[in-house]
């Protein structure tokens, strides 16, 4: 029991324990965002491009929130899920990648609560994104093999 408690309220992880923590914050993050956010926008961006479907449903979101240039927004949003969440898979350029991110997670929120959504996906992803921010790189990361 005394382990536990100790453990708990502030034993000190491994340097082993905090890497693997640490790269998997990076690569969850960055999959979860890529995968769920950035992929099917991408997907349905250009299914409505293509004229495959009538509308779509983030640019609609986006141009209803009344960010100016709502098309150009919407490409650049999905660009910055999907590019961004490969970098962090990776950790190819995590700095820049998780600015960029935070900038639009920013925005994300800002659209849930102009148009009276749930924001608690898009604030949890912010606060992912701005904890790989504050850390950096993880140690098997791209940026740790090339940059350091």
């Amino acid at each position: 029991m005394n382990d536990l408690v100790i453990w708990l309220l502030g034993k000190q992880p491994s340097s082993f324990t905090s890497q693997l923590t640490m790269d998997a914050l990076h690569v969850l993050t960055g999959a979860l965002l890529a995968w769920f956010h950035g992929w099917h926008k991408l997907k349905d961006g250009l299914a409505w491009k293509s004229g495959q479907k009538s509308n779509w449903p983030f640019h609609d979101e986006v141009a209803e929130a009344g960010f100016p240039f709502p098309l150009v927004n919407a490409w650049i949003a999905t660009a910055a899920q999907l590019g961004g969440g490969l970098c962090l898979i990776f950790g190819f350029l995590t700095g820049p990648a998780a600015l960029v991110l935070t900038g639009t997670l920013l925005g994300a929120v800002y659209t849930t609560l102009v148009l009276k959504k749930d924001s608690q996906m898009a604030l949890v992803y912010l606060l992912l994104v701005l904890a790989v921010l504050g850390l950096g790189p993880g140690p098997c990361s791209f940026d740790a093999v090339f940059f350091r």
